[in-house]
């Protein structure tokens, strides 16, 4: 009987056919963005595989270069940033929840995307601490989305960035 079993089990995988479960779309030094990853991204509202792709490479990079510099967002900090957003929305948090179930995230994954948040602006008021500042609250906010921009873009030109195209 239990040979049996193993030519029949032995038979059915010779006449499996391999199934492809994930593609890498991008690279960042050792780490992949995976095809399903994209796709979350793009089920959470961003317009297209490219974008989230793209949204995804900075995020690793702004991750590794924030990991040299010691910086890390705890727990604690991504919960007292959800009681801000409820807060600010005017929210319990069962109905924060339920916002965020509509727009195609689970607790997890925001907590995730919120601290990926909180890291990349720590990151770049860390990197543009040098600079000179504006004072004035829409110039500051400018003047920090240009320094994310420039040091993104030193960051790509020093790791290894592997993009592959992302398909429909």
């Amino acid at each position: 009987m239990r040979l049996l079993f193993l030519v029949l089990f032995a038979s059915s995988l010779a006449h499996a056919q391999a199934v492809l479960v994930d593609r890498v779309v991008a690279s960042v030094q050792t780490r992949a963005i995976t095809r399903s990853m994209v796709d979350v991204r793009v089920k959470q509202g961003i317009k297209d595989r490219t974008e989230a792709r793209d949204m995804l490479i900075e995020e690793t990079l702004i991750s590794l270069d924030a990991t040299k510099l010691g910086l890390t967002v705890s727990p604690e900090e991504v919960d007292r940033a959800l009681e801000e957003i409820a807060k600010t929305n005017k929210l319990s948090q069962e109905e924060l929840l339920k916002a965020l179930n509509e727009q195609g995230y689970e607790l997890p994954s925001y907590r995730e995307a919120l601290k990926q948040q909180l890291l990349a602006m720590r990151w770049v008021m860390r990197r543009a601490a040098s600079e000179n500042m504006p004072s004035e609250p829409m110039e500051r906010a400018t003047f920090m989305e240009a320094a994310r921009k420039r040091y993104l873009e030193t960051l790509r030109k020093e790791n290894a960035v592997v993009v592959r195209e992302v398909q429909p």
